[in-house]
């Protein structure tokens, strides 16, 4: 054998151009009895099945890049949105934080003033009602300075009550102008 041919595994049959000429004698003997005799149309029916299952296989591979690009586009811009409604939620969430925050304070005040209106409806003596201006820091000494002096009749000697009871006694009035 010669180097520059190939070698051959198989070399009985006919030649490829006896082959060609022969298959090409087959279909249009084929196409022939087909048309003039319907007698392949139960075949062709037998065989569309599978060819029509590739079909359609090929067909939703070639339209599949198109569905996901349009699946992920519609993941992107939901994406998007969730985090947009995300921030808005979160800012709400802080106003509402807020102003729960400060329901809170005005509910504590109300009810520390709804006991200090108690204690007066029930106390036998004239009260009268202050705020606290400036409460000393040194805990030994618990000083407190309230708004009221000689010109609201406060005098030394007289008793200091809270919603509690018992706080403690005037010990020096200051006349101030008002």
């Amino acid at each position: 054998m010669d180097s520059t041919q190939s070698f051959r595994f198989f070399n009985r049959g006919p030649s490829a151009a006896a082959r060609i000429i022969f298959f090409a004698l087959l279909s249009l003997l084929l196409l022939f009895v087909d048309a003039r005799y319907r007698h392949l149309e139960s075949i062709r029916n037998v065989l569309a099945l599978p060819i029509q299952s590739l079909q359609r296989l090929a067909t939703n591979l070639t339209s599949q890049p198109g569905i996901l690009w349009d699946q992920f586009s519609d993941y992107i811009d939901s994406q998007g949105n969730l985090a947009r409604e995300n921030m808005q939620l979160r800012e709400q969430h802080t106003t509402y934080a807020t102003q729960l925050l400060e329901l809170q304070v005005l509910q504590a005040e109300n009810e520390h003033l709804r006991k200090l209106f108690e204690v007066s409806q029930h106390a036998d003596f004239p009260m009268q009602m202050t705020e606290i201006v400036y409460l000393e820091r040194d805990i030994f000494k618990r000083k407190v300075f309230v708004d009221k002096g000689s010109q609201k009749n406060v005098v030394a000697g007289q008793v200091v009550m809270d919603e509690t009871g018992v706080v403690g006694q005037v010990t020096r009035v200051i006349s101030v102008a008002e």
